[in-house]
């Protein structure tokens, strides 16, 4: 009988256990080894069955999110292999979507695409030729990872903001005016304003 739903199910509705754990019987348990004694069939507080386990893991994916999604009793977080096979296919697809993101946030190359219908994104890394440019790498739309807008084909990221100027703050005006007249320009690997005063004709980031 599960202790969560209360019904009486065979066997095979309920996680598989090992008595002995070897290197080659993780792919056969149905829990995590922590999990087995408060979850498995001999549990004394009663088993759960695969039905249970899988609605609890469907609320933890959509309420939790990918990094706490696990065991209800232990509060231990799952690996994906375990995961996948209680959960449907499209939670699991929510699931590995998720992941993906918050792994993606991670990398602070990483930046999202800006087409709202996109869910893809490239890489913005100053060392790269090409930055600020950026291109998506499912619907290639380009982006400047500087100004966060759509590409904006022969401008420098300096003049497109002066064309936006009227949506500035009144010193962030003042500051571009004043290096447009000494001549300063922006440095093409990582777009910091530059103002040649003198010295070697030749700039180096």
């Amino acid at each position: 009988t599960c202790r969560i739903c209360f019904e009486d199910k065979p066997f095979p509705d309920f996680p598989s256990t090992l008595k002995r754990m070897t290197k080659n019987s993780r792919g056969a348990l149905g829990l995590p080894p922590a999990c087995q004694v408060h979850l498995g069939v001999k549990s004394q507080l009663g088993p759960v069955c695969k039905g249970c386990i899988a609605a609890t893991l469907t609320a933890h994916i959509e309420m939790r999110g990918p990094e706490r999604t696990g065991c209800f009793e232990c509060n231990a977080t799952w690996d994906v292999t375990f995961i996948a096979r209680y959960v449907t296919p499209d939670v699991s697809a929510v699931y590995n979507e998720m992941l993906l993101k918050v792994m993606l946030a991670r990398d602070t190359h990483f930046m999202w695409c800006l087409n709202d219908k996109c869910p893809s994104g490239g890489i913005a890394d100053n060392s790269r030729d090409g930055y600020p440019q950026v291109e998506c790498a499912e619907c290639e739309m380009r982006s400047c990872a500087n100004c966060m807008v759509e590409w904006h084909k022969g401008m420098t990221c300096q003049e497109y903001q002066m064309t936006t100027m009227d949506e500035l703050p009144d010193h962030e005006k003042r500051a571009l005016r004043r290096l447009v007249k000494v001549g300063a320009r922006r440095c093409p690997r990582c777009q910091m304003a530059v103002e040649k005063n003198g010295g070697c004709p030749n700039m180096y980031c």
